[in-house]
Parts: C-alpha cells; structure tokens; sequence
C-alpha cells in the first residue's frame, strides 16, 4: 500500500465525518487556529522526521512515494496536517460550543 492510498483509506474518511458532523458548530476561528498550529506542526516534525531519515532511523519506500520534499515524501508532510485537523475537529465536536456571535 502506498502512503497516498494510506492517506486515501484510513485519513480522508475520519476528517471527512468529523466535518460533516462539525459543519454547524465550525467558526472562522477554529479555521484560522487549524491553519496556525498545522503549520506550528509542519515547522516542528519537519526538521527532526528529515533528520531521522537522514541518520537511517527511517526511510521510505520509493516505490510507494509520489514526491519528495527535502528527504521526506510530501504524503508525510501532508500527514502531519491530517493529523493535525482530526485532533482538531474532534474538539471542535466534543468541547462546549460557543454561542454565534461571541
């Protein structure tokens, strides 16, 4: 299995329910807080994911790898934005909700 279809099987479905069942409660400001800590993510796991791959700790199949940015594939550095929106939406769906307008 390659890391995209990975992504396509296991990832995509769990974000795409979380949304659909956080679509009313969602605010521009969970959004911009998603956006900020997944690029927190990226900026942190980046360097030390390349570092470890760089030492051998790691690698990655080239076979089953579209594109690689640095030494990492992309589907990785996508990985951690997943990663980051399903801890993100889950809560969004589980804390208190914020009345609209406040």
């Amino acid at each position: 299995m390659s890391y995209l279809q990975f992504h396509f099987l296991f990832i995509l479905p769990p974000i795409a329910l979380l949304a659909v069942m956080v679509r009313h409660r969602i605010r521009a400001a969970h959004l911009a807080c998603l956006g900020l800590v997944a690029l927190i993510a990226v900026a942190f796991a980046l360097p030390w994911d390349h570092a470890a791959v760089a030492r051998g700790i790691w690698g990655f199949d080239e076979a089953k790898v579209l594109v690689r940015v640095w030494l990492l594939p992309v589907e990785e550095i996508v990985f951690f934005v997943f990663e980051t929106l399903l801890v993100g939406l889950l809560c969004i769906l589980f804390l208190p909700s914020i009345p609209r307008g406040k």
